[in-house]
């Protein structure tokens, strides 16, 4: 453990000699909030199985190991990478760009259609609006959190 902290401390402090200050200050930031729900899901882990089931110690582990299992198989289907199911759902729906642009997740693409009014033809343009990959990357970890709730909770 104190390896790998000081692995990534180092790799920061590179990063500060090298790049200044935008890039590490969000590596840093990253660091910190990852620490800080990794101590929240303990703390939840800790409420959920001794509190609420009062699991013995000894098989806490194997709980853990399981659930953790499972929550990886039911979560790569949704996770997404490179051509994913998700864009492809997303297209159908509306056009959606091939690049990242930043932080925006939705832009408007000016087009030219033709127009007929009163036996006239026009060219006339409209702002359509399309997304961004970055729209479908904030879907999924709504998608991926968002369990169904039953309607009637199970008798244990």
């Amino acid at each position: 453990m104190a390896v790998r902290v000081a692995l990534g401390l180092s790799f920061g402090i590179g990063m500060w000699i090298f790049a200044r200050v935008q890039p590490p200050v969000e590596y840093f930031a990253g660091n910190l909030i990852e620490k800080a729900l990794s101590v929240e899901n303990i703390f939840v882990f800790a409420l959920i199985l001794g509190y609420f089931f009062s699991v013995p110690p000894k098989y806490q582990h194997r709980v853990l190991f399981f659930g953790l299992l499972g929550a990886l198989v039911l979560r790569a289907p949704r996770i997404d990478t490179g051509k994913s199911p998700l864009v492809g759902a997303l297209r159908r729906l509306m056009p959606v760009t091939e690049q990242y642009h930043g932080q925006e997740f939705f832009a408007r693409r000016r087009e030219i259609c033709r127009q007929e009014t009163a036996g006239k033809s026009s060219l006339a343009a409209k702002r359509r609006l399309i997304a961004r990959p970055m729209f479908a990357v904030l879907r999924t970890p709504t998608r991926i959190d968002t369990v169904p709730q039953p309607s009637k909770s199970p008798r244990w």
